[in-house]
């Protein structure tokens, strides 16, 4: 059986099937090499990553990883999708570009989250404990010949 590689926050599903330096102790790339699991918030993200995947060996969990044990949480898909987030304070940061150009005491990321183009959804959630538990339950039962 293969080792499991969690790819959280997996976006457009550049780490799992690229072969850059950004995980270099790890065998590129994964989906040749590991099992992994895909986990993303954003509802289109996450149903491109669907289609990406379709009959390879990759897991496409659509979910935000949290430290809570609630089914949902509140999340900011801002137009950057490298940026969107769980936080409430750094949406609400949010302003325009020119707005952030013109003020340098904003938040670095601030234009990120400018209000007329940052659009809130609810989203699921996992721990990390439970996403593993789950993760090992279910190639358990599909790695199993006495099953």
């Amino acid at each position: 059986m293969k080792e499991i590689v969690f790819d959280i926050g997996a976006n457009k599903g550049w780490e799992t099937d690229d072969r850059n330096l950004c995980s270099y102790h790890t065998k590129r790339p994964w989906v040749e090499n590991y099992t992994v699991v895909c986990v993303e918030p954003t509802p289109e993200l996450y149903d491109d990553l669907c289609k990406k995947y379709d009959g390879k060996d990759v897991n496409v969990v659509h979910a935000a990883v949290t430290d809570d044990d609630t089914d949902t949480v509140d999340f900011w898909i801002s137009k950057s999708h490298t940026a969107s987030t769980c936080s409430r304070e750094k949406a609400a940061a949010g302003c325009s570009h020119d707005e952030w150009k013109a003020n340098p005491d904003l938040p670095h990321d601030a234009h990120l989250y400018n209000p007329a183009t940052t659009r809130h959804v609810t989203v699921p959630t996992t721990r990390i404990d439970t996403l593993v538990e789950k993760t090992r339950r279910a190639l358990n039962k599909t790695n199993c010949n006495t099953c």
